[in-house]
């Protein structure tokens, strides 16, 4: 008589129920395999993300402190700015003040006019050239300060 069951080692055939337990507990291990893969995968794409998590953290690090140290600059380009401002008002207010005295000591007669010509062209180049410079240095400053916003 044909039978498709085979002998176990101790010679009796196995029973159904065992093989069909068998089969599902290789099937609850063959789960269990495919979920520790999938735990691993996802341990290990934690373990990427925690390490590019560290890389961004000290990339902010240092752009926190790149900024900082602009922004000290940028601070003191603007008080260097106020002062450039502040000599360029009082040149100012020296030169009308000296305008003024001039054209008073010409209404006198205390100055003839061709001194006071020779005096204001001295005067006013003099006063010239140090407005422009103190212009020039604004614009630098300025231009400086531009850059440094642009970034």
């Amino acid at each position: 008589m044909s039978n498709d069951r085979t002998e176990n080692k101790t010679g009796a055939f196995p029973q159904t129920k065992d093989v069909e337990t068998d089969k599902e507990s290789i099937e609850h291990l063959e789960t269990d395999q495919d979920l520790l893969k999938e735990e691993s995968e996802t341990l290990r794409e934690i373990e990427e993300l925690t390490i590019r998590t560290k890389e961004l953290d000290d990339e902010l690090h240092f752009a926190e402190a790149d900024l900082k140290r602009e922004k000290a600059l940028l601070q003191g380009d603007i008080q260097e700015e106020k002062k450039l401002e502040e000599q360029l008002s009082n040149l100012t207010e020296k030169v009308e003040v000296l305008l003024t005295a001039t054209e008073e000591m010409e209404s006198t007669g205390l100055l003839d006019e061709d001194k006071v010509k020779q005096l204001l062209s001295k005067a006013d180049e003099k006063w010239d050239e140090e407005i422009q410079s103190l212009r020039s240095e604004i614009e630098a400053k300025q231009k400086t300060l531009a850059n440094l916003r642009k970034h």
